[in-house]
């Protein structure tokens, strides 16, 4: 952004499609999913003296319509769907 104040913006995807589709329990159902992490890091200069913080967001998608067994009862793959948080700060020494 300037000389003191720098900004990088990240995006990723995965996806994870396993080839086992039949059976009870199987790789596929369990396993299969899209992984997407994105976020922001920035870095300031202040008197010589570098410091920098961040954010990352992530979402773990389970994408099998198939119900995989849980001890008790079935679920189904989107109710294992999770998201994820992550916030840094480094005060100073930080590399962009």
């Amino acid at each position: 952004m300037t000389e003191k104040i720098g900004l990088a913006v990240s995006y990723q995807n995965q996806i994870y499609d396993y080839e086992q589709d039949s059976g009870p329990n199987n790789r596929s159902a369990m396993l299969d999913r899209m992984e997407h992490l994105g976020g922001w890091k920035s870095v300031q200069v202040v008197a010589g003296n570098p410091g920098g913080g961040g954010y990352k967001y992530g979402i773990v998608e389970h994408t099998h319509e198939k119900a995989i067994f849980v001890p008790n009862h079935y679920c189904r793959s989107a109710t294992t769907s999770a998201t994820s948080t992550a916030i840094t700060f480094s005060p100073g020494g930080a590399q962009f």
